[in-house]
């Protein structure tokens, strides 16, 4: 079980980001003191264990695999929660969360804002972010945060790999500034961002520290890291350049962009863009092939121009040989791995 005995943990604060943990139900939580718990970038599926944790103010449970917002009816106390990077679709459980004022729910699967109408009528929320999801209406979402009368800052995008459908729509924050008087803004705050170079090890990320105003932001140096490494990657156009230009050599090239995209991505969750930049190196995959096998072709046939006089039976096994050679573990209109 992991306890506090397993971290250089105060009595108010415990910190285990990237400590591999499958379940809350492993980890020791019977701490009525703590305030601080950071849980970011783990395998945990779902939320619980969290009863005795009445004092309870920051909690970050981003990167992991929660597909479902529960187990918090007895975080009173809770201001900061953070779920980030996981598979949740409804937003709901939060009725308990009287004293909550910020919530990440970016990057998820989300459709459905209604848990936010069950939030406490004196409810103190005051900043929303959302980017990432799947939310397609503006009047929808009006209507779950009318009762959330301090909110300020309300996210929906951050550029067009973080969006929402509904942000296709370019009008979509002056109509939701109509429909809630009270919204400031729709742009992201700007928390303090851990360069990717300064993280190599769970020590190097900051813990949660107590908010300092309204406005601030659960930090999840982390997912910032790993975003933009995954930007510029976007915007590298050696990938498409390498597509036009392929020859029978470049099988290492494409290994290397296959190795260097699985080192930058640690953290699963889902991404159109990612899936984009996948398509292209299957497609750079695919021409090599294609190469591959048009230079057999052509050695063939220089073969058969060369040797006219050779027996039919001796240039049908040559052919054998060269295909074999560079069609290994083609089957049913299936890539072979590249090695």
């Amino acid at each position: 079980m992991v306890g506090v005995g397993d971290n250089d943990n105060s009595d108010d604060e415990l910190f285990l980001a990237d400590c591999r943990v499958e379940s809350l139900s492993n980890v020791y939580l019977n701490l009525p003191k703590l305030r601080s718990l950071n849980l970011h970038a783990n395998y945990i599926p779902r939320i619980e264990n969290l009863s005795s944790l009445h004092l309870l103010t920051h909690l970050d449970l981003s990167s992991n695999q929660i597909s479902r917002i529960e187990g918090l009816r007895f975080l009173t106390n809770l201001e900061q929660l953070n779920l980030a990077c996981n598979f949740i679709t409804i937003v709901e459980g939060l009725t308990s969360l009287r004293s909550l004022v910020s919530i990440n729910l970016s990057y998820n699967q989300i459709v459905s804002l209604t848990g936010f109408r069950s939030l406490p009528s004196d409810n103190s929320l005051n900043t929303v972010q959302l980017q990432g999801n799947n939310l397609t209406d503006v009047n929808h979402i009006a209507l779950c945060l009318r009762s959330c009368l301090h909110l300020e800052c309300l996210v929906l995008e951050d550029g067009p790999s973080a969006s929402n459908p509904l942000c296709s729509n370019t009008n979509y924050s002056r109509i939701l500034q109509e429909k809630l008087k009270f919204l400031k803004t729709t742009e992201k705050p700007s928390p303090e961002v851990v360069s990717s170079s300064s993280v190599t090890s769970p020590a190097d990320l900051p813990a949660a520290t107590p908010a300092t105003s309204k406005m601030s932001v659960v930090s999840t140096p982390r997912i910032d890291a790993v975003l933009n490494r995954f930007h510029k990657a976007l915007d590298n156009k050696s990938v498409s350049s390498s597509v036009s230009s392929i020859s029978v050599d470049d099988s290492k090239q494409v290994c290397a962009h296959k190795e260097e995209m699985q080192h930058q991505f640690p953290v699963t969750f889902q991404d159109e863009e990612k899936k984009a930049l996948e398509q292209q190196l299957q497609i750079l995959e695919k021409k090599l092939l294609m190469k591959k096998i048009e230079s057999t072709e052509l050695e063939l046939e220089q073969l058969q121009t060369s040797s006219p006089k050779q027996s039919p039976k001796k240039l049908q096994l040559s052919l054998k040989k060269n295909a074999s050679r560079n069609t290994a573990g083609l089957s049913k209109g299936n890539l072979p791995i590249l090695r």
